[in-house]
């Protein structure tokens, strides 16, 4: 690794890159104005590479390279036993990833001449687009069509580039804040903090909707079988059964109170308020109403469906086979045991609990807690990839994996390591955590290392891939955007 990262200085100099070094472990390198030499492939002593990447050039495939103005290139050589970072800026650059293995080379557009870097990278390689806002919140990272919306705290941005380069959008009011965007059918929504917007015109102009308050802000617009929903944050609930061109608050769920989802199972609608109330309708009648066999359930937070049965998750958890008519309160979870994520997997039902992993072999008519992961352990994911290992995550205990019929201990990743979610993106295994950055599987899917480009100490707030970009949010209340390509 020594050994290639000296070869990387001496091609950036050979090629007359201007390379400066600060103390914080960060080396620019800017093309200067002078036309360069051709660099040869004899650097790299990698005939495969350089017959594949010639091919490429040759047949003018543009589908295999991918754009990014300004973009930086961050790698992790290791010098000296201590992992620092290189970056590489390099105006107008197309890069290719050739192989599996993390080897990278990138070709510089700038001048009429070829200009190439390699460099071999065991922990991926993340950067930050200086197009879009820094310390803001990040609320949603979606595409809608051929075009990538961010909506943030200063606004809402959009890329037509495949997220290369983000623009401000300019129709929106300086003090009217975007909340989320949908497109149904053939018109986009966007909810704001002054009210819902409309366009039909894929956002040339928009219109207020002015059947909703504009002096409340939306919090989620929804479609449930041909009509839209549209959730206020103070408002209560909004319907439109004409495409949105009006809606009609749904007077059947009180307005004093805050909506915390709304979902569709089946035949039934879903409204759960921030009372820990539930509320339900059938899609016929549209009719909201509370169900007798659950007024005693208390601090409801959430419904789910899972095998053949409903849940309802409160104080305790309550289950239904009869599609929502009925429910009846399991007792094998302690009082407010909070359920953080419920699935199945292998015709078993997984429940992770604020205390403990809860498994059910019996379709959830009993539950057994796991004892091969503490009993006091928060578990925050539970989820199984393509390699058929099953994970959990905890908070306070790292990281588990199974091995047949019982989990055990993954000792690359730290006990104190606490860790809110869990990616299976392009055959790398990814680890967000609350306190310790990023986590990278290497090609032995139970090896995990620490990425060395995302600050250490960060919260992974959310991590969302579009197209061939992982869009990964770090950071609690104001959020740093980084981006990765990947094949």
């Amino acid at each position: 690794m020594k050994k290639l990262f000296k070869k990387s200085l001496k091609l950036l100099f050979s090629s007359g890159a201007i390379i400066t070094t600060t103390s914080a472990s960060l080396v620019s390198c800017h093309h200067n104005n002078k036309p360069q030499p051709k660099n040869t492939w004899n650097s790299f002593k990698d005939a495969a590479l350089k017959e594949k990447a010639d091919q490429i050039v040759a047949n003018d495939r543009p589908e295999l390279w991918k754009d990014a103005t300004n973009f930086k290139f961050l790698g992790d050589p290791k010098i000296d036993l201590t992992l620092q970072s290189i970056t590489v800026t390099i105006n107008s650059p197309k890069f290719l990833n050739l192989n599996a293995t993390f080897t990278i080379i990138y070709k510089s557009s700038s001048y009429n001449v070829t200009d190439w870097i390699y460099n071999s990278d065991i922990t991926g390689m993340f950067a930050t687009n200086e197009t879009l806002p820094t310390l803001t919140t990040i609320k949603q990272i979606v595409k809608i069509d051929d075009v990538t919306y961010v909506i943030s705290t200063k606004g809402l941005y959009s890329s037509i580039n495949n997220g290369a380069t983000f623009s401000k959008y300019k129709l929106l009011a300086e003090n009217t804040i975007p909340n989320t965007i949908v497109k149904i059918n053939k018109k986009i929504y966007l909810g704001t903090t002054k009210g819902l917007y409309s366009s039909d015109d894929d956002l040339k102009t928009i219109k207020n909707i002015y059947s909703l308050p504009t002096s409340d802000s939306i919090k989620t617009i929804k479609e449930i079988d041909n009509e839209i929903y549209a959730i206020t944050f103070a408002k209560g609930l909004f319907f439109s059964n004409d495409d949105g061109a009006t809606f009609a608050i749904e007077s059947s769920i009180p307005i004093a109170h805050n909506f915390v989802s709304l979902k569709q199972i089946d035949d039934n609608i879903y409204a759960i308020l921030d009372s820990g109330v539930i509320y339900c309708a059938d899609i016929e009648n549209r009719k909201f109403v509370q169900n007798n066999t659950l007024s005693d359930a208390k601090n409801i937070y959430d419904v789910k469906k899972l095998a053949d049965a409903i849940y309802v998750f409160g104080d305790y958890i309550y289950r239904s086979k009869d599609d929502g008519k009925t429910f009846i309160k399991n007792e094998s979870f302690i009082k407010n045991n909070h359920i953080n994520i419920a699935t199945e997997i292998n015709n078993k039902l997984y429940f992770g609990t604020q205390s403990g992993l809860y498994i059910s072999i019996d379709y959830g008519i009993s539950f057994n807690i796991s004892t091969y992961i503490p009993e006091d352990a928060t578990i925050t994911q539970i989820n199984k990839f393509k390699n058929s290992i099953i994970y959990v995550t905890t908070t306070n205990y790292g990281l588990y994996y199974d091995l047949g019929e019982r989990f055990v201990n993954n000792d690359s990743v730290p006990s104190t390591v606490a860790i809110n979610m869990i990616f299976d993106i392009n055959n790398t295994i990814y680890l967000g955590t609350t306190n310790s950055g990023l986590y990278s599987s290497l090609d032995n899917v139970n090896e995990f290392l620490q990425n060395n480009i995302i600050p250490k100490k960060d919260y992974i707030n959310k991590i969302v891939t579009i197209d061939h970009i992982i869009y990964l949010l770090t950071g609690n209340s104001q959020n740093t955007i980084y981006q990765k390509y990947i094949n």
